[in-house]
C-alpha cells in the first residue's frame, strides 16, 4: 500500500514533448497545469501531509524527509485513443512539480518512477502513488 495516493487532472496534449507550439503558449500550459495539480493536491491532503515519523525530521525550515521516495503514475485516459506511456510521463512534469509544491517536498526525492495506462475514465485522471524506496536508503541532496 502506498504512503500517499493523489488524484491529478489529465495533462493537456499541449504539454506533450511531441507538441509543436510557440514557447509562450507552452509556458502558459505548464504554469496552468502546475497550478491545477498544486490545488488538487492541497484539496486532497490539506495544508500539511502527515508523513510517517520514520521518514522525517524537523529542520529550521520545517519538515525534512530523509529517505528517497518512488512514485507510480496510473493513467486513466479520457478516450480510447492510443497513448504513448513515455510521452504521458513527460506530460506530467509540471503537474508533479505542482504536487511537490503542495506537499512541501523536493521532487529530487523521487529516485524511481513508473507509469501505466489503466483504462478510460470520463474526463481522464492520473493517480500518483507515492511510497518509500526501500532500496535507495537515505536521500542525499545533489
Amino acid at each position: 500500500m502506498a504512503l500517499l495516493t493523489i488524484e491529478l487532472p489529465w495533462p493537456s496534449s499541449k504539454l506533450s514533448p511531441n507538441s509543436r507550439q510557440q514557447h509562450h503558449a507552452l509556458a502558459r500550459a505548464k504554469r496552468n497545469y502546475r497550478a491545477q495539480c498544486k490545488n488538487a493536491t492541497r484539496a486532497q491532503v490539506g495544508d500539511a501531509v502527515r508523513w510517517p515519523e520514520r521518514l522525517v525530521s524537523m529542520s529550521a525550515n520545517g519538515i525534512l524527509i530523509e529517505t528517497a521516495l518512488k512514485y507510480r503514475l496510473l493513467f486513466f485516459p479520457p478516450n480510447e485513443k492510443s497513448h504513448d506511456r513515455d510521452n504521458l510521463i513527460a506530460r506530467m512534469k509540471s503537474g508533479l512539480d505542482g504536487m511537490c509544491d503542495a506537499l512541501g517536498i523536493d521532487d529530487g526525492l523521487f529516485v524511481e518512477s513508473a507509469g501505466r495506462v489503466v483504462h478510460t475514465m470520463h474526463g481522464g485522471r492520473v493517480l500518483v502513488e507515492i511510497d518509500e524506496d526501500d532500496e535507495a536508503g537515505e536521500w542525499v541532496p545533489a
